[in-house]
């Protein structure tokens, strides 16, 4: 789950990506991917994975297990060019490192997203993004943090590029100076304030919804990325702020995450040759 980000071009789309801050939460996205056997070809989850099977040039089919649905922001289109990439690597018997960064080209090339998937698979409880790029290209780090409940509650629908359209030149101006003051002092608390003022700055928190969580016992801070309200909460308060925020408009479902510190996984099955691909979500 993105809190502030800056994107980052650059003439090598390997190098093109995000700074940013973010956290990686349990329950995890479940997908399963199959390349290069039956019934591999025409699964297209999101954008992102017909880019993955074009550059990979083995056909790719992803389908969910468990899953949001995409254009929330829990960045399903990451974790579904992950699984296709890592599939193909697989199929192709190439290594790890390869089938992410073809997951990273096809995020950038299908304008799904950005610094996703090097977040996802590099980073653990709240990352932050330091230099941009693809895996092992970019510069990821992590912190760990108290394991305190998350609340995530959809709030409608929104695209990356739509975003990035809409927001345009305002995203660098706000993002800049609040990623320099959470780099410099990576907390919890400082995210967390940065988050809410950068996501009220682009309007992307109502007023009328920031006023009325600031009246919840039990909220350690909030934001909004996309259209996905991000509430943490104390120990102890994780169902009555659960409770409180699902009551809330326009909140269309709310649900209860935790801070995830084991990245993701591949489980392997036979014939035809398909992975479990688990990332926590973004």
């Amino acid at each position: 789950m993105t809190a502030i980000w800056l994107p980052v071009y650059a003439p090598d789309p390997l190098e093109t990506g995000s700074l940013g801050v973010g956290f990686l939460l349990n329950p995890p996205i479940i997908l399963e991917a199959c390349a290069g056997g039956m019934g591999a070809v025409g699964r297209h989850l999101v954008a992102s994975v017909g880019e993955a099977e074009r550059l990979a040039g083995v056909g790719v089919s992803v389908a969910p297990v468990r899953s949001p649905r995409p254009g929330r922001g829990y960045a399903v289109s990451a974790a579904a060019a992950m699984a296709a990439g890592l599939a193909a690597s697989l199929a192709l018997r190439r290594g790890a490192l390869w089938g992410l960064r073809i997951a990273h080209l096809a995020e950038v090339y299908a304008g799904t997203g950005l610094g996703d998937v090097a977040a996802m698979a590099e980073g653990r409880f709240m990352e932050l993004r330091l230099a941009a790029g693809a895996p092992g290209v970019g510069r990821v780090e992590y912190v760990v943090i108290e394991n305190l409940p998350f609340i995530l509650a959809e709030l409608g629908e929104m695209t990356t590029s739509e975003m990035h359209r809409i927001l345009g030149e305002r995203l660098y101006r706000e993002a800049a100076p609040r990623l320099r003051r959470v780099f410099e002092d990576p907390r919890l608390e400082t995210v967390l304030e940065e988050a809410r003022g950068f996501s009220l700055a682009l309007g992307m928190l109502p007023r009328s919804l920031d006023e009325e969580l600031a009246g919840v016992r039990g909220v350690v801070g909030w934001y909004v990325k996309k259209k996905l309200l991000v509430v943490v909460a104390e120990r102890g308060h994780a169902l009555d702020v659960l409770d409180a925020v699902s009551s809330m408009k326009p909140v269309r479902g709310a649900g209860l995450y935790w801070p995830s510190g084991a990245g993701y996984t591949v489980r392997l099955r036979r014939s035809p040759v398909a992975i479990h691909a688990t990332g926590a979500s973004w």
